[in-house]
């Protein structure tokens, strides 16, 4: 009975253990929020926040990134409020500015890649930020459209919102490698997306 009892905490804790050995660390975003201009509207729908984070494989075998959710606005239905919602934008940046779509990623023994993700924050019905960046868009705009943003040259007040509906969000990172598969969580650092 005790050898079962203690096989069962070894097994509850191994993955804990291992997920340490492979480290990921949020990196500065030189990339910029990329908002949603819904034409009928004329209103912000959804925004785009890169994320850019480095894992740095600590072990003798190759982990494949296999999976990445967000946890923050991404519910097409209900996003009123936060929920985890799986990332279909994932990328691999070999540079700052070179970046390219991958399902998934093997990291090498004692190597490191650098990806970058885009969050997609919906705001179809949440009120509190619809009416962001009304100076941004033109009035005679016919088509949905996408522009970027940079965050030093908006006023305190949409740059503070734009804070807000980051605030609280959590990355959660899916590895696996020959012997297990495991989950890494971040919390998301606002800092390193808007300065």
């Amino acid at each position: 009975m005790r050898v079962f009892l203690l096989l069962i905490i070894i097994c509850s804790f191994t993955p804990f253990v291992k997920a340490q050995e492979v480290e990921i660390i949020q990196r500065i975003s030189k990339q910029q929020p990329i908002p949603f201009i819904d034409a009928d509207s004329k209103k912000v729908v959804r925004v785009k926040f890169p994320l850019c984070i480095k894992l740095n494989n600590k072990v003798n075998e190759v982990v494949s990134l296999i999976s990445a959710a967000y946890y923050g606005y991404g519910d097409y239905f209900d996003n009123s409020r936060k929920k985890w919602h799986r990332i279909l934008g994932l990328y691999q940046c070999p540079s700052d500015t070179l970046c390219r779509s991958i399902e998934f990623a093997d990291i090498k023994p004692d190597g490191n890649q650098d990806f970058m993700i885009y969050t997609e924050h919906i705001l179809y019905n949440n009120f509190k930020y619809n009416n962001l960046f009304n100076d941004f868009i033109p009035p005679s705009i016919q088509e949905d459209t996408l522009i970027r943003i940079n965050p030093m040259n908006l006023p305190v007040t949409e740059k503070k919102c734009l804070r807000t509906m980051l605030e609280g969000d959590s990355l959660r990172i899916g590895l696996y490698s020959d012997k297990m598969r495991y989950f890494i969580h971040l919390p998301v650092d606002v800092n390193m997306i808007l300065p």
